[in-house]
């Protein structure tokens, strides 16, 4: 069953690499169907969700892949670049406080 979420995942990336937009979140969401705390999936279902304008609704997402995977810098990084693109200002301080207090570096 991993290696073919595992297949599915690759395929999800490859289309959303030749901007196959559609079928990348297709992918992405079928990934998701069978193991919803997947980081990866969740990031790149994320950053699809923001390429599509749906900003807030790539939150989410984003906050499932750091809940995952909480040393991942990148993610912290993306979900506070998409607090500040939402406007939630206030959200994005405190996400950077604890992201440095947990000894990430969000420069």
């Amino acid at each position: 069953m991993e290696a073919d979420l595992n297949k599915v995942l690759e395929a999800g990336i490859k289309a959303h690499r030749s901007g196959n937009l559609a079928v990348a979140e297709r992918l992405y969401l079928n990934c998701l169907e069978y193991q919803p705390n997947h980081h990866l999936a969740n990031y790149k279902l994320a950053i699809i969700l923001d390429q599509k304008g749906l900003k807030r609704d790539a939150l989410g997402p984003l906050k499932k892949a750091l809940e995952v995977k909480p040393n991942e810098s990148h993610y912290w990084i993306r979900y506070i670049e998409q607090l500040i693109l939402c406007e939630e200002l206030r959200d994005a301080y405190d996400v950077t406080v604890q992201a440095k207090l947990i000894g990430i570096n969000c420069s």
